[in-house]
Parts: C-alpha cells; structure tokens; sequence
C-alpha cells in the first residue's frame, strides 16, 4: 500500500493539482496499481492472481471518487499516549469498538508510545528504540491473546524487536483455516 497522506505543500484546495498527481500517479504506475474495484475485502489470492501489487492509497475523498487506479486512505488510529498503561486502555478501546465496523474499511492501530517536546529534550521516555522495546513485547502478548480477532493492521516501531509478524501470521493462518 503506497499512502498519501497529508498532502498539503503545493496541493491547497486546488483540485487541478491533485488531480495532476494522480494522473502522474497513473502514468509512473500503469501496469502495476489494483483497481479501486477489487475492494479492501479482496483475498490476496485474488490480489495476486490479477498480476497487480500495488494499491494506491489518496486521502482526499474528492478526488478518490473520481478514479479508478485510487483507494482511500488506510484510517490511521493513534492513541497519542506516553506510557504503556494508557496505551493497552487505547488499543483495548479500538478494538473493542472495532466489533462493530464491517472488515471491509482498513485501519491500522498504531501501537507506539508518543513523547512530547519535554519528553524528548530531557529524554524522560529515552530514545524510540528503547521505547519500542519496552512497548513491543506487550503489544504482541495483546494481540496474541486478547486482539486476535479483531486486528487489522498493527504499526509498531522497530518491528524487529517484536514478535508482531509471527502473531500476524499465526492469526491469519487460524482464521483462514475454515476457507
């Protein structure tokens, strides 16, 4: 999935210009981009088997209505906390409320600590690396044991010092064991 989010610098409220990068997006793209039609509820096998592997997220809705060869956006859910406790009551919130949004409609939880401006000159929560390893082990026992069900996508940072692929993969194969 190849996101663009934000697209401010250059973009404003002109239309014409997004509407350019979107053909330029076409252009660099063709041959290569899945068609808005096949839906977020498509199988990888059916990703696939069309021969495409790239979907082309865009988050302004005007101009995604209007084009085939762009998606909407994945909803970036961020719980914007500083500590471990405030992140499990996050993440436990979205994916309790998630029951009730069709799987059709992606979002991806993003399971990382967030220092503010204090936090990161007096290193009060030390570097992203280490706040990442204290984070990672407990988001992948969440979603091991109590998210497995519900998870979409899960960001987290450094993925390497956490066991969030093998879960991933793991719940993917269970769930897909009935098919």
């Amino acid at each position: 999935i190849f996101s663009f989010n934000f697209l401010v610098l250059g973009f404003g409220k002109n239309l014409g210009v997004h509407h350019n990068f979107v053909g330029f997006l076409e252009e660099q793209f063709a041959g290569y981009y899945l068609p808005k039609s096949y839906g977020w509820t498509s199988t990888l096998n059916t990703i696939w088997s069309s021969g495409k592997r790239l979907i082309i997220g865009y988050d302004e809705k005007r101009v995604v209505n209007r084009y085939e060869s762009i998606w909407p956006c994945v909803t970036h859910q961020w719980g914007n906390v500083r500590n471990i406790e405030d992140l499990f009551n996050y993440l436990n919130r979205i994916e309790t409320e998630s029951l009730g949004y069709p799987r059709a409609i992606p979002r991806s939880a993003m399971a990382e600590l967030t220092p503010n401006t204090w936090d990161v000159i007096l290193n009060r929560l030390g570097s992203i690396r280490e706040m990442a390893e204290k984070v990672n082990i407990n988001v992948t026992n969440w979603y091991n044991s109590k998210w497995q069900h519900t998870a979409n996508i899960v960001a987290v940072d450094f993925v390497r010092s956490s066991g969030i692929i093998e879960t991933a993969i793991e719940w993917n194969e269970k769930r897909n064991s009935h098919c």
